[in-house]
């Protein structure tokens, strides 16, 4: 690559072990680094968070991989599964936690968020939103046992994939409203395309363990990884 470029990335799931996709992301921070100038992970990292202080090695081994890239700038946005992570695992990874990135795709602003704030047709999520973003409730939530979390998020998840199974497809999409008039990026949906209507928003995909991530270079593109770039859908 002639330049430095940014790399979007988002919603890898991961769990507490390697596995497929894990092995597929290392090989795509390896095969940047030192050739990037900011990498944004756009939420949803982890499948689960429960707290900095019940991290694993494996987890580590992720933070030390993510700074191992160099880039000028890394950032980490929050998804609604890994809201919990916090300053601790983000020195590991050298990265800033924040609510949102402006990047410039093209000479035109772009702004980067998770893309679960969007989604305002789903009602009883964005009500959990707001708890769970709650600095109180995560004080609280971090201050228990190591068992009691452990035991609320397996309640939670059992509840998230009950409801999954029954909500319309509709619901769960961004909705039209949520949008302003400037270029966009997220994830979270897990529905990777370019949609252009007046402005550009791009959605980059889950990975299975192959993935749609965003690649501001010269041709801005999201462009398939899986060990390798295999395709591109250019902006």
């Amino acid at each position: 690559m002639d330049r430095l470029i940014d790399l979007v990335v988002s919603d890898l799931h991961l769990g507490q072990a390697p596995c497929p996709i894990s092995r597929n992301f290392l090989a795509l921070l390896d095969s940047v680094q030192g050739q990037v100038a900011h990498l944004v992970i756009a939420g949803d990292l982890f499948e689960a968070w429960l707290g900095d202080d019940l991290a694993n090695a494996f987890e580590h081994q992720i933070a030390a991989a993510i700074a191992a890239v160099g880039a000028d700038q890394t950032s980490f946005l929050p998804g609604n599964r890994d809201f919990l992570i916090a300053d601790d695992w983000a020195r590991r990874a050298d990265l800033t936690i924040r609510d949102q990135v402006d990047l410039t795709v093209s000479t035109c602003p772009t702004l980067i968020t998770h893309g679960d704030e969007l989604c305002l047709d789903d009602e009883a999520y964005q009500a959990w939103r707001r708890t769970c973003r709650n600095p109180e409730w995560q004080s609280a939530f971090k201050a228990q046992s190591a068992d009691q979390r452990v035991a609320f998020a397996a309640q939670a998840r059992a509840q998230s994939q009950a409801r999954g199974g029954q909500q319309e497809s509709v619901i769960a999409d961004v909705a039209q409203r949520a949008l302003g008039p400037g270029n966009r990026i997220h994830g979270h949906t897990h529905r990777p395309a370019i949609h252009r209507n007046g402005a550009t928003r791009v959605v980059i995909g889950d990975w299975r363990p192959q993935a749609w991530v965003f690649v501001n270079d010269e041709r801005p593109h999201l462009g398939l990884w899986d060990h390798g770039w295999q395709a591109r859908i250019d902006l």
